[in-house]
């Protein structure tokens, strides 16, 4: 497979291919950025989906793990603490988590190995004496480790904890978690303790088991103490006095472990796939019925004209149907490959270990293979708004008691995408423009495939977290840097920067639409504003169960279209004064900033006293507050680069703070060696700038359309909408037994500081273009938004204040848990949760 690729992507294809691509371009001139920009994502989307490839088939490669010397005689002095939880209240599926910590002494030879590099051979082999799983059993892919074992060093003891945590729905095939073994498959649990091999005559120095009150729970070996669902041994020793526990679940934990078995899971997919499509079904009549009810010709007159619109609603609506055929055609697969592959593991036929089959590579290729066939076929135009409601309507179904799935979420989201990419190939009004070339939109089909095989993959990231239990290090990986190699961290790398590029990609045909009709003003260009602002402020995803949803993006692009929809009558430019003045004024005053800003000028620095006395100009507009409504410039795209580049300053010292963090924490590695590991740090620094940049963009792009004379006040739709985004996240969180709400509260007010600081500067920068002297500029702002007096001026900065009092608490705090919340979108590529 390898040598296929390696042989499919030789120089002499890569120029035959270039040849072609210059051969079709003859005749449309020069490249324009955003066409280099969509080039660059599709090959990145190759390169992604090949790592991905490659990923997976690098973990058939390891070799497997040696049993390394333990010196059992010297752990005989380590002391251990287990500690049990079962989480069932407030949450669907109930949670099994177990903490495991055993203090050793440091004349044990492995403990320099405990101290060393995670990715070190000595590292892993020290923690398989520790963590090792029981005799004949390699993998756990039912454990999740949110993060690498915590070392300690205390005197003449180290200490190393562990926290793993696993779901009942893995009942099936959990056997195992941490130092207990577990049979969840029958109407009473059984969870017994058994110490590692290697630890077998240490001693317990405290067993702790939180159970549901309401559980009935038995033990063979009477508890020390005992209250409330809360059992305790002290002092046992590991070799005889362990407790095996007998409980009685209640009927919610039997029902999730029934369902998640064959035929219950069956029948689950089941259902789960087949309402998508009666979902997406639902919203394509929809569509469909509202696009009859609106003329084409209405809406385009320029495109229409000399064409019947009834023939392209009907050639729409042919394809239409191709589509919905194709949805349930790809849902039915769904199920089937669902049925396939539970009969043939009933049966013994397929005996699958996680992320290590060719069984997984095909089955990944066949969906990006259907994602490029739905993609493809979607060939008629839907509006941003309708994309919408098919991307949200997916995530009500699930929450209404239909399982979350990754495959049909990223289908959806792959359909939202191309209708934005499709919107954007309309014909500008000016009729010198030409069409944009229809491979935008394969563009986007790259993108997004690139994206659904990270999606579908996504727990392939955890891969150097999880097998270094299992595996050694290869060989000449060790002898070049001492860490292993691994291609899913070069698709990381790439997914970053193709994240990257189809932002730069879509602002860039945002700026080619602004150059052409002037103003943001139609209801689709608000709404794929808000998209692109949606897509790269919220680029982290909300994991649910092993689900990866765009949760708080679907939020926010909706809430921040619908503030910008029910907020335009408040918007400056549609005042009905300066509206009516605009229309009585002799051509476009948009097109005449330099005159309106020298009226303003003259206005603005006259008295105060003569200006109330002075009666509207004869153009019957006001100068000052129409100045003031376009902001400091007459091209809005202007606008946006200076609030880019304030938002960019403001969100990347943080951002290169926040990475600091992470990289001076002791588990953080270089993963895939150090030129890699080298390379990755400034991507995610630049990587981070630009997602802060692109939101204050997009505030000088709406700048004439944002309610409000004062900077501050603009903001707030924005600022809003991340809110409500983040609680939506909350919510999520809340019914998943998690409080994030800490969390919340520190991202909403970053991006409100943040923005609104940027907002500031815009009106600073108005004001300094019509003050009377650079003096004055302080208190001319102060005129501007009204504020008298210091108690004022406290209240309208408290908000940016108690934001960087709270990032500096959480600096000076990591343990209190914020820095682990990435709250700059600083994902933890090594040394944690992903």
């Amino acid at each position: 497979m390898l040598r296929r690729l390696r042989r499919g992507v030789s120089p002499v294809r890569i120029r035959v291919a270039a040849r072609r691509i210059r051969d079709t371009r003859q005749g449309r001139g020069p490249w324009r950025p955003w066409e280099k920009a969509l080039l660059a994502s599709c090959l990145l989307s190759a390169l992604a989906l090949a790592g991905t490839a490659m990923a997976l088939f690098d973990t058939t490669v390891d070799h497997p793990a040696s049993p390394p010397d333990c010196q059992p005689a010297v752990l005989a002095e380590a002391r251990m603490t287990a500690e049990l939880t079962v989480v069932a209240d407030n949450v669907d599926i109930p949670l099994i988590r177990s903490r495991f910590t055993v203090s050793m002494p440091v004349n044990w030879s492995w403990a320099g190995g405990v101290l060393g590099h995670p990715e070190s051979a000595g590292y892993r082999r020290a923690m398989r004496c520790l963590f090792g799983a029981a005799e004949g059993e390699r993998h756990r892919p039912w454990e999740e480790r949110r993060r690498l074992p915590r070392v300690e060093i205390g005197g003449s003891t180290v200490t190393v904890a562990d926290e793993v945590e696993t779901y009942v729905s893995s009942a099936d095939t959990a056997t195992a978690l941490g130092p207990w073994r577990t049979d969840l498959n029958a109407t009473t649990w059984t969870l017994a303790l058994a110490a590692p091999q290697a630890l077998n005559r240490a001693t317990w120095e405290r067993i702790e088991v939180r159970l549901p009150a309401d559980w009935p729970t038995g033990s063979e070996l009477t508890p020390d103490t005992a209250r409330a669902g809360v059992l305790t041994w002290t002092d046992k020793t590991a070799l005889r006095e362990q407790p095996v526990l007998a409980l009685t679940p209640d009927f919610q934990a039997r029902a999730v472990v029934a369902m998640s078995k064959i035929p219950g899971s069956t029948v689950t997919f089941a259902m789960e796939h087949l309402s998508y499509a009666g979902v997406l079904a639902w919203a394509l009549v929809v569509v469909r019925r509202a696009r009859e009810e609106e003329p084409w010709r209405a809406e385009h007159p320029r495109r229409s004209a000399g064409s019947d619109s009834r023939r392209y609603l009907a050639a729409a609506s042919g394809r239409a149907h191709r589509i919905l055929l194709l949805q349930v055609g790809v849902s039915l697969a769904i199920v089937a490959d669902m049925v396939v592959y539970d009969g043939l593991t009933s049966a013994g036929i397929l005996d699958l270990e996680p992320w290590n089959s060719v069984y997984n590579v095909l089955d990944v290729l066949l969906w990006a293979f259907l994602i490029i066939s739905v993609a493809g076929l979607s060939a008629f135009r839907i509006r941003p708004r309708s994309a919408v409601l098919m991307t949200f309507a997916p995530f009500v179904a699930g929450v209404l008691g239909f399982p979350l799935s990754g495959y049909v979420i990223t289908l959806v989201v792959v359909m939202t995408v191309l209708q934005l990419f499709h919107a954007m190939r309309a014909r500008p009004l000016d009729e010198q423009a030409g069409p944009v070339p229809r491979w935008v939109a394969l563009g986007g089909i790259a993108i997004t495939t690139a994206a659904a095989a990270v999606f579908v993959n996504h727990y392939a990231q955890r891969l150097p977290h999880w097998n270094w239990l299992d595996h050694d290090v290869e060989p000449f990986d060790e002898v070049i840097n001492g860490t292993a190699w691994h291609a899913w961290d070069v698709a990381l790398i790439l997914t970053d920067l193709l994240a990257a590029v189809t932002i730069v990609a879509v602002i860039a045909q945002l700026h080619a639409r602004t150059a052409v009709r002037g103003p943001l003003a139609t209801g689709r260009d608000l709404a794929l504003v808000s998209w692109v602002f949606a897509a790269a402020t919220f680029d982290w995803t909300d994991s649910l169960l092993g689900t990866s949803l765009p949760l708080s993006a679907v939020v926010a692009g909706l809430v921040l279209w619908l503030a910008l929809t029910c907020t335009r009558p408040w918007a400056p430019l549609n005042r009905p004064g300066i509206r009516a003045a605009v229309e009585r004024l002799p051509g476009t005053p948009l097109q005449k900033h330099a005159e309106l800003l020298e009226e303003a000028r003259r206005r603005y620095r006259q008295p105060r006293d003569e200006q109330d006395e002075q009666h509207e100009p004869a153009s019957g507009i006001d100068h000052v507050r129409l100045v003031f409504a376009l902001g400091p410039h007459h091209d809005p795209w202007r606008t946006a680069r200076f609030a880019a580049a304030v938002t960019g300053a403001l969100g990347g010292v943080p951002a290169i703070w926040f990475l600091y963090t992470e990289l001076s924490t002791p588990f953080w590695s270089f993963a895939g060696g150090q030129a890699l590991g080298g390379l990755r740090v400034p991507a995610l620094i630049l990587e981070e700038i630009l997602f802060w940049s692109v939101p204050g963009l997009l505030l000088g792009l709406l700048w004439r359309h944002l309610p409000g004379r004062a900077g501050a006040v603009k903001v707030l739709p924005i600022a809003v909408s991340y809110l409500v985004a983040a609680l939506g996240h909350q919510v999520v969180s809340r019914i998943f037994g998690q409080d994030l709400a800490v969390w919340t509260v520190q991202r909403s007010l970053l991006v409100w500081g943040v923005l609104s600081v940027a907002a500031i500067a815009i009106d600073v920068k108005t004001v300094r273009l019509l003050e009377r002297r650079p003096t004055t500029t302080r208190h001319d702002l102060a005129a501007l938004y009204g504020v008298v007096g210091w108690p004022v001026r406290l209240t309208g900065v408290l908000p940016q204040v108690v934001a960087i009092a709270l990032m500096i608490y959480v600096v000076l705090q990591p343990d209190a848990g914020l820095v682990q919340s990435d709250p700059l979108q600083v994902f933890k590529r090594a040394g944690g949760a992903p």
